[in-house]
C-alpha cells in the first residue's frame, strides 16, 4: 500500500498507523499505540512524524500518489474510453470506499479528510478530473465537449461521495453516468 514511500521506517509507521486507525479509530489511537504497532519507541516515531495528523496526511498522500500512478497505466492501456473511465472510477472511488466500509472505524477515517486533508483530496479530485478529460479526449471527442464531460463526471462523483453512498451504490450510479458519456462519445464520433 505504501510502495511509493522510499523510507522503510516511514513505511513501517504508515502501515502500523493505518492498521491501528482501522482497528481503534483515529481519536482513540495514540502516538504510543502507533509506535508499539510499528515496533519502535515513541521518540523514534517522533523523529519521523510530529503527530498523528501528520501521519494521517502522509497515509492519504501516499494513497493518492499510488492511485495516480495506476491511472497512468489505465490511460496507456488498450481499453476503450468507457472501460478506462470505469476502471479509473473503481480505483479512485469504489475500491477505497469498499475498503473503508469493511473497517470498524472506516466512517471516522473518511470523515477526517475535511478536518485534516481537504487540500490533498482537492488536489486529487483535480487530478481525477484531468484523467477523465485525458481519457475522453483520447476517444477523439472534441476538446470543449471532453472538458464538459469530464467536469460532469467529476461533479457527479463528488455528489455521490457527499451522499456517503455505499460502494455498490457508487458503482451503479457511475454505470448510469457512463452510459450517458458513452452515448455522447458515440454521437461525437
Amino acid at each position: 500500500m505504501f510502495s511509493n514511500v522510499e523510507n522503510p521506517k516511514q513505511v513501517a509507521i504508515l502501515t502500523a498507523a493505518f492498521d491501528v486507525f482501522a482497528a481503534y479509530g483515529f481519536k482513540r489511537t495514540s502516538m504510543d499505540d502507533i509506535a508499539k504497532a510499528a515496533g519502535m519507541s515513541r521518540p523514534a516515531l517522533y523523529q519521523s512524524f510530529s503527530n498523528k495528523v501528520d501521519i494521517y496526511r502522509a497515509i492519504v498522500t501516499s494513497f493518492c500518489n499510488g492511485l495516480q500512478a495506476e491511472f497512468l497505466n489505465v490511460v496507456d492501456s488498450e481499453k476503450s474510453a468507457p472501460e478506462k473511465l470505469e476502471t479509473v472510477f473503481k480505483l479512485a472511488v469504489v475500491e477505497p470506499h469498499a475498503m473503508m466500509e469493511n473497517m470498524p472505524h472506516g466512517e471516522e477515517i473518511i470523515g477526517l479528510k475535511q478536518d485534516y486533508a481537504e487540500d490533498i483530496f482537492e488536489d486529487f479530485d483535480t487530478t481525477l478530473n484531468s484523467v477523465f478529460e485525458t481519457i475522453i479526449i483520447s476517444s477523439n471527442c472534441p476538446k470543449d465537449l471532453s472538458k464538459d464531460l469530464a467536469n460532469m463526471l467529476s461533479q457527479s462523483v463528488a455528489g455521490m461521495k457527499a451522499k456517503r453512498m455505499r460502494s455498490s451504490e457508487l458503482e451503479l450510479g457511475f454505470a448510469a453516468l457512463l452510459r450517458v458519456v458513452a452515448a455522447s462519445l458515440h454521437a461525437s464520433a
